[in-house]
């Protein structure tokens, strides 16, 4: 609490002194004054709690004191220490009786703020002894804006920047924030306590929520502070899914040494990008490679041909041909498997039967 600049009143009569001459010698007069100390400034809904001292600042007893104090009409009354001799209308009267010299009485008035405005405290003596205090009320009010992406994969994480502004007049204490999934209001995905925001401050926080399913994710941001304080923002995210589809066509018989044209076509039917896409295709033996028609790692060894694309854009499709010859007559089973990234895999098959030619004797 912060006292105020009291106005003292003397009761007693002027000195009086003759030009270049010292006053003369007089007897010790009482001086009674009135002090009120208080918070400088409170939010709606607390509560303040005044002190209001009645001193006698003089060398002599005085006798009969009586202190009125007045209230504001729209304050809400919480506690009073002493009792009041009485009350007329906003005015309450205490009876201090007796006060020593240097000595000092006290009084407790602890007053509700209902409304933004001001409390104005009014104590008053006799001696002409008074003082004043004036509280000014306030109120914060939080505002939450959210930014976030428009769009992200299934199974990566949307991060969102939150700025919590207080936009009122008075200071909000013990703010938080957190974060719930639209659909999940019990589940909790993220938090943060920023303490105390001071009228116009702002703070910025970054949190994230795991897209786990495509469709929309909406995030609901709550901040919180003393006094009751809620409010809330929304924001909706688009999560899309990559997906990928692998197809392989060839003849399903051929003739022995005949050159065979086999293609392998990969697709993405999804609605974001497939990335980093492998494509294998294991060689049975006997079904000897002749060439591709793009660049691709051919393991001659182990008979593998893998095929690699950065990327494949939704609705995206490419082909891989490759060209061989069946070196015996035999059921040639050719295996291809393809994954990329988010964990995208499939897998499928071509059989080819290979056929000797004979020739007629002429």
């Amino acid at each position: 609490m912060r006292p105020t600049h009291p106005h003292v009143s003397i009761d007693h009569a002027d000195l009086a002194a003759s030009p270049g001459a010292l006053p003369p010698p007089r007897a010790a007069m009482p001086i009674v004054a009135a002090e009120v100390l208080g918070p400088e400034q409170i939010n709606v809904g607390g509560v303040a709690s005044y002190t209001v001292v009645v001193s006698n600042l003089g060398e002599t007893a005085v006798e009969g004191v009586l202190a009125k104090v007045t209230v504001p009409a729209d304050a809400k009354l919480q506690q009073i220490d002493p009792l009041p001799l009485s009350r007329e209308k906003d005015q309450l009267r205490f009876e201090i009786g007796r006060l020593a010299p240097k000595s000092r009485k006290r009084i407790q008035v602890e007053l509700a703020a209902r409304t933004r405005g001001e409390f104005q405290i009014h104590a008053e003596v006799v001696f002409s002894a008074s003082a004043q205090f004036e509280t000014r009320i306030c109120e914060p009010e939080l505002a939450v804006v959210v930014a976030g992406p428009e769009t992200v994969v299934v199974g990566d994480a949307a991060t969102f920047k939150v700025i919590i502004t207080n936009r009122g007049d008075g200071a909000a204490e013990n703010v938080a924030v957190s974060q719930r999934l639209a659909g999940d209001p019990q589940g909790m995905v993220g938090a943060a306590h920023l303490g105390r925001l001071a009228p116009g401050e702002s703070r910025e926080l970054h949190l994230s929520a795991m897209a786990a399913a495509p469709g929309r994710l909406r995030t609901q941001f709550l901040a919180t502070a003393w006094g009751g304080i809620e409010v809330a923002a929304e924001a909706e995210v688009h999560v899309a899914q990559p997906m990928l589809s692998l197809e392989a066509f060839g003849p399903r018989v051929c003739a022995v040494q005949a050159v065979e044209v086999f293609t392998v076509t990969l697709a993405n039917p999804g609605d974001a990008p497939a990335s980093n896409i492998e494509a294998v295709i294991a060689l049975p033996p006997g079904l000897e490679v002749l060439a591709f028609d793009r660049p691709v790692q051919f393991d001659a060894a182990r008979r593998l041909i893998r095929w690699r694309l950065p990327s494949l854009a939704p609705s995206g499709r490419d082909s891989l041909r490759v060209q061989a010859a069946a070196a015996h007559a035999d059921r040639f089973l050719l295996q291809v498997a393809a994954a990329a990234d988010h964990g995208l895999r499939v897998e499928t098959t071509h059989l080819t039967e290979a056929a000797a030619v004979h020739r007629r004797a002429a």
